[in-house]
């Protein structure tokens, strides 16, 4: 018996067939395109998901006798409109989309950002998906009227498969509507902001089985009609229950962005509003969420227009044997190619290098785009310690931990052990495990093994220099 764990991610989905015993088995991966449009539009195609969905469970189930349950994963905040048949009817606004600026002054003016904050824990950001079922009421009223519910990528994918209309608490807190302390829609934001509750899905907590697969989803799978289907939860927060998030242990996952999580038996609000906070998919307990836009993305462009021709491997490689034995250098990267980061929420959607000299090498600038990465991750770590607790360690996953030398950066530059878990695609795990109905305490005995980082004492002391002037240097840049 199997069980399967599917991920719509931003760019592609991935499903994966698990045992009992939470050991893949089988796996496979179809991408799909963003679709950007000027003015900050970003929209994509749900059709597109639910056929990589189809495509990738038909490759996973070959060799599979009986699948018993699936378990959902998806991009937060990304969401489409459909009418009472489930048809979509537009585009899905990616979480990418940026449309939703005069919305957001719209809710600044009316409800104001501390108390949106202090009800959903989310600061006021045209990401959200409120501000942006504001703009399709404003500019799109015919598709409004017609929408008879807003699901995110999970939502649609599960009504897909089994035809019911639900969603997950860490899915419905990015809605910038949800009380994540009541875990209820917040009908006083919904009122001011204009917008129907009906029209939003019924929330559930993750690991919940809402229905079986259909006879018309069997039919397109190529699956037995009847298999349990239960929510998951947002991506991040499913591989961060799949790399083993404890109270003792932070992950961060290092893919196209970069996304730093710590759980917490409460929620918390930070005074600045500098951290989102989720419920976490336990249905127990609270995450604190730093991000960075562009992890991943920006040694991808740094590979793609300035990297002499040369592969992820070939640039670590480099950076081993060239120039990582002196972490002092004096070339810095700010990796803002795509917007802003916390804990500072610099108003900005460009980066840059600075420090370079007419001797400065190609290997140099691609250290410095790994060093800045780090860099936020510790900014994250601090002050989510500012808050009264401490970590032990970091568990490292998504493409990025492939990357040998970024990981012994990570653990230099932070002072904290960093393990890597031995199944990258934490994601699908972690709705897997859910979807299995397998108790949290449970959890990190099926983690499976991971690798091991630990600090470099002298490293460590280095980069302290360095960060401690890297934070001076960002803040005169990007802060004043």
């Amino acid at each position: 018996m199997a069980i399967l764990g599917i991920d719509i991610g931003t760019t592609g989905c991935k499903c994966v067939a698990f045992t009992e015993k939470m050991e893949a088995i089988s796996e496979a991966y179809r991408e799909y395109p963003l679709i950007h449009i000027e003015n900050g539009f970003v929209e994509q195609n749900p059709s597109l998901w639910w056929s990589a969905v189809v495509e990738t469970i038909r490759e996973v189930s070959k060799e599979i006798k009986s699948i018993t349950r699936i378990g959902i994963s998806s991009q937060g905040i990304t969401f489409v409109p459909v009418d009472e048949n489930g048809e979509m009817l537009c585009n899905a606004l990616s979480w990418l989309d940026m449309r939703a600026v005069k919305e957001c002054d719209r809710l600044e003016s009316l409800i104001g950002c501390k108390k949106i904050y202090s009800i959903t824990g989310k600061k006021i950001n045209p990401a959200y998906t409120l501000p942006k079922l504001m703009w399709i009421k404003n500019n799109q009223p015919e598709i409004y009227s017609k929408t008879y519910k807003f699901l995110t990528a999970h939502d649609y994918i599960i009504y897909r498969l089994c035809g019911v209309y639900v969603t997950e608490q860490s899915l419905a807190a990015g809605f910038m509507a949800f009380d994540i302390t009541t875990k209820i829609w917040d009908e006083e934001i919904l009122l001011s902001a204009g917008i129907d509750a009906k029209k939003l899905p019924n929330i559930t907590v993750s690991g919940t089985p809402v229905g079986e697969l259909s006879e018309k989803a069997s039919f397109e799978t190529g699956l037995k009609p009847g298999i349990i289907i239960s929510t998951g939860g947002q991506d991040q927060k499913c591989a961060a229950c799949g790399a083993g998030l404890s109270l003792e242990n932070i992950t961060v996952s290092l893919g196209t962005s970069s996304a730093i999580t710590a759980l917490y038996d409460k929620p918390i609000f930070t005074e600045d509003m500098c951290l989102p906070c989720f419920p976490y998919i336990d249905g127990n307990n609270w995450v604190l969420e730093g991000f960075s836009s562009t992890a991943g993305a920006s040694i991808k462009w740094f590979r793609d227009n300035i990297g002499n021709g040369r592969g992820y491997k070939e640039i670590d490689d480099s950076i081993e044997t060239e120039y990582y034995k002196a972490p002092d250098g004096r070339v810095m990267f700010f990796p803002y190619l795509g917007g802003t980061a916390t804990p500072e929420w610099y108003d900005t959607d460009t980066g840059g290098f600075l420090g370079i000299t007419l001797d400065t090498t190609n290997t140099q600038m691609a250290t410095a785009i790994l060093e800045s990465i780090a860099f936020n991750i510790r900014a994250n770590i601090e002050k989510m310690e500012s808050l009264g607790k401490s970590y032990k360690a970091l568990s490292v996953f998504g493409g990025g931990a492939n990357s040998g030398i970024w990981l012994r950066m990570i653990a230099d530059v932070t002072g904290k052990m960093v393990k890597v878990p031995e199944l990258e695609e934490t994601a699908c795990k972690g709705a897997a495990i859910k979807a299995a109905g397998i108790n949290e305490s449970q959890i990190m005995n099926i983690a499976g093994k991971s690798k091991i980082i630990s600090p470099d004492n002298i490293t460590h002391k280095r980069y302290n220099k360095k960060y401690k002037k890297y934070k001076l240097i960002e803040k005169k840049v990007y802060g004043g």
